[in-house]
């Protein structure tokens, strides 16, 4: 691993555990209620769910950046022969460590490296943009991941105009290497992984939270609900504004 990979590690794991980040994030609660709580963004969730549980039978499951570890014993729930959860936080893997069991471990790593074992399924949640994701991919598609296996990551996009803006202006709320994927970057991902799958979520539903937020207690509005059937249909039919909304799903899979 090269120093540069050393010190972003080393940043990222600093930052989690002072929770500063999240303590400035916690002052714009409601906003960001609207942009995650909103139809659009329970649909991301909801997909990324039922991609995941379809690859989860009998599979050796590797989850990045698992936090506190809650999701361990449901992914056995749903089929999981067994789950490694790894973080780079040390102070998260402390709570998670009440999941663990005889089919659900966890463990302090940087991705970075390379994992001494071989799974079916490779899932994370907002974890790639803080790391050197091209490395990481390639070393886990090549070394980590089982022939017939999956990833599926859930990722922030940037080249949308809000996007762009509250990556540049919000700089308090997210780490200090933080950065979305960019259309070069999912150029990169589509040569790289032949197959690669990219589900968009977040474009007209991005720009109308703060007004949804002005305007609604809750988050499932009718403004909110227009804006996701827009957003359905553009993820479908406009591939050209693919980078330009909030956030994605990422699937590799590869061939047996």
């Amino acid at each position: 691993m090269t120093s540069s990979n050393t010190e972003l590690a080393a940043k990222e794991r600093a930052a989690h555990d002072s929770g500063t980040h999240d303590a400035n994030r916690h002052k714009l609660k409601r906003v960001f209620d609207h942009v995650y709580g909103c139809p659009n963004g329970l649909r991301e969730q909801a997909d990324f769910e039922a991609l995941a549980e379809r690859q989860m039978a009998g599979a050796r499951v590797l989850e990045i950046g698992c936090g506190t570890g809650w999701n361990g014993p449901r992914f056995l729930n749903l089929g999981a022969a067994s789950v490694d959860g790894v973080d780079v936080s040390q102070k998260l893997l402390d709570q998670a460590q009440r999941h663990a069991n005889d089919r659900v471990s966890f463990f302090l790593h940087d991705i970075h490296e390379p994992f001494p074992g071989e799974y079916d399924l490779i899932l994370g949640r907002a974890v790639l943009h803080h790391v050197n994701y091209r490395h990481v991919l390639r070393q886990l598609y090549d070394q980590t991941l089982r022939s017939g296996g999956a990833m599926m990551f859930m990722e922030p996009l940037g080249d949308g105009l809000l996007s762009r803006a509250c990556w540049a202006l919000g700089s308090s709320l997210h780490t200090p290497d933080e950065c979305p994927f960019y259309a070069d970057d999912i150029a990169w991902l589509k040569n790289a992984f032949p197959g690669f799958e990219l589900i968009p979520y977040g474009y007209t539903s991005f720009a109308m939270c703060p007004l949804s937020a002005a305007l609604f207690h809750t988050p499932d509005n009718p403004l909110m609900r227009a804006c996701d059937r827009i957003d359905t249909w553009l993820s479908h039919h406009a591939p050209f504004l693919t980078t330009r909304f909030r956030s994605a799903i990422f699937v590799i899979r590869k061939p047996r």
